[in-house]
């Protein structure tokens, strides 16, 4: 990576009736990635913005995870996807939701 660690964001949706549950799950995700790859994620969850009406997202609120400091995309997404695979998280998600990954890589940033 030429100008230093990627970061992987990872969001979807998933039914509020499957909250506790899907915790549970990524919970047990991420601490078996991080034994893994020594990578530790975090969960956030789509909060609207100052000013704005809350996201009506109750029934299916959209999280995200994120994980930093990757050396090694390719690596890193193949143990990504077993742990999930493992924990069968796709169960969790709302009926018309998928995972969604993406990748940045940061830039320098000239004065």
């Amino acid at each position: 990576m030429p100008n230093g660690h990627a970061s992987c964001y990872v969001y979807y949706r998933v039914l509020a009736e499957h909250v506790p549950q899907a915790r549970r799950a990524v919970a047990a995700m991420m601490d078996e990635l991080g034994a893994r790859t020594r990578i530790v994620g975090s969960l956030s969850q789509r909060t609207a913005p100052p000013g704005e009406a809350p996201d009506d997202g109750a029934a299916a609120p959209t999280w995200m995870e994120t994980y930093v400091g990757i050396d090694n995309i390719v690596e890193f997404s193949q143990e990504l996807d077993a742990v999930v695979r493992r924990h069968d998280f796709e169960q969790w998600l709302a009926d018309d939701a998928e995972r969604t990954t993406e990748w940045f890589e940061p830039l320098v940033v000239a004065a």
